[in-house]
């Protein structure tokens, strides 16, 4: 296959997989935790408050505001929909491939492999299928992880100054997610600096320099809300909850073997390709050595959630990029997995096509969120209405939305003429008239 062709082919299924993601994006309703992250965003709107983060009139500490703000940004522009809110992920993992791309050309000079790197990012299959266009943080996380990661590795082996810039994807990683951006941060940065032996960097004014940036802007947030103390409690419990089970033997030992088994299905189908490799050739072909840090940097980040028994796996969203950097040269040594590769990458795209055409037959069966929302503004959206349904909160959502409303839980709206439940046995109030979503059954209370 020569190589303008082979090149040309890479790009063309780039684009492909990029394509696929697009069908349907903005009519499949809100699923996971989509929902909550938009409503968080509306009531920022709502109640005129953008540093503290609240969910239906509760103060939420779960996560930070970074996400949310890039929703207003999006909503401002398309509209507030899903459409508004998955777009967001879509780019932020295209933007990911294009990094992935670059930084593959920077160490190997190889356009082919720096292509191959890009597609075998898109074509995952926890990115092509789920978290690479639905509307929740990963994506975006993994992104300035991403470029934090980028920017540690420039500053050991270019410029020191690029610490600066390290600290900075590192500020924003955690105005996303939280911790977690720090041990990215501070187990990258050990590696490269075993790896290089530049110890004076650790001396070096913009190493701390980026450092401090890293935790100055986060804590100037943190200090703005309306609950500091409570929400660095909390972000703290969400990152250590993670290792709870960590302490019995049992369910170590069964993460031990299930979570890599876990990690081979999240990054079919290149994983195969290297099965099929190990299993032929019983060892690995040669990579180059300008991947030596980046190898390191892998598998010092991946061990803590390997023996964090708490760990699922979109926890290591973030080291898929330059898992699919690494990968690359190993797919293109051998001919015959070059092809199957590109087979199996070309059969991921087609279903994932087909797979997002056939996204509204699962809003039918599992009962649509959106409907029940536009009777329920038609019938009482004169009404003031609460919502204690979180469990089903893509309604709560809906009735915002369409009805231009500020839900908030009955306790925080306490003049509620409407409740929408979705816990057994009887509520105040008389009821109205109930749906079936998501397996759930939801009430509609009145009280008037």
């Amino acid at each position: 296959m020569g190589k303008r062709v082979s090149s040309f082919l890479l790009l063309f299924l780039i684009l492909g997989a990029a394509v696929s993601m697009l069908p349907n994006l903005g009519s499949y309703e809100f699923r996971m935790e989509e929902s909550r992250r938009v409503l968080i965003a509306w009531e920022m709107v709502k109640r005129g408050e953008f540093l503290q983060p609240y969910f239906l009139g509760e103060p939420y500490f779960n996560k930070p505001p970074l996400f949310n703000w890039l929703i207003l940004l999006s909503s401002s522009l398309l509209g507030w929909g899903e459409l508004s809110l998955r777009l967001i992920s879509l780019s932020f993992s295209c933007l990911s491939a294009l990094t992935v791309c670059m930084f593959a050309y920077y160490l190997l000079k190889d356009a082919k492999l720096a292509l191959l790197a890009g597609l075998t990012y898109l074509t995952f299959s926890d990115i092509l299928f789920w978290y690479g266009w639905l509307g929740e943080i990963d994506a975006a996380f993994t992104f300035f992880i991403l470029l934090g990661t980028v920017s540690l590795y420039l500053s050991f082996y270019k410029s020191t100054f690029l610490f600066w810039f390290a600290g900075l994807f590192t500020a924003g990683a955690f105005l996303l997610k939280g911790l977690p951006a720090y041990g990215f941060y501070l187990i990258t940065f050990l590696a490269f600096l075993l790896h290089s032996k530049r110890y004076e960097v650790l001396k070096s004014v913009h190493s701390w320099g980026g450092a401090l940036l890293s935790l100055l802007l986060p804590l100037t947030w943190l200090l703005l809300t309306h609950y500091p103390e409570e929400f660095a409690k909390r972000l703290f419990l969400e990152s250590s909850a993670r290792v709870e089970g960590s302490f019995n033997l049992w369910k170590l030992i069964w993460h031990l073997i299930a979570y890599p088994l876990l990690n081979l299905k999240q990054t079919l189908p290149a994983s195969v390709v290297l099965i099929v490799i190990l299993l032929k050739d019983r060892r690995l072909p040669t990579l180059p050595r300008e991947l030596n840090p980046i190898l390191l940097s892998l598998a010092l980040n991946y061990l803590p959630y390997l023996f964090a028994a708490g760990s699922r796996g979109r926890y290591i969203l973030p080291l898929f990029p330059l898992t699919a950097l690494s990968l690359s040269p190993l797919v293109v040594q051998k001919e015959r997995a070059y092809k199957l590769f590109l087979g199996l990458a070309s059969v991921f795209i087609l279903t994932r096509l087909i797979f997002g055409f056939s996204l509204t037959l699962i809003d039918e069966k599992r009962g649509s969120a959106k409907e029940a929302a536009t009777r329920i503004v038609q019938l009482y959206g004169d009404k003031r209405i609460a919502c204690d349904c979180e469990e089903v909160k893509s309604l709560c959502l809906y009735v915002s939305l369409i009805g231009d409303k500020y839900l908030r839980k009955s306790r925080y709206e306490e003049r509620w003429e409407v409740n929408i439940l979705c816990t057994e046995g009887t509520a105040e109030g008389r009821l109205l008239e109930s749906f079936r979503l998501f397996g759930k059954e939801v009430k509609l209370v009145g009280r008037w």
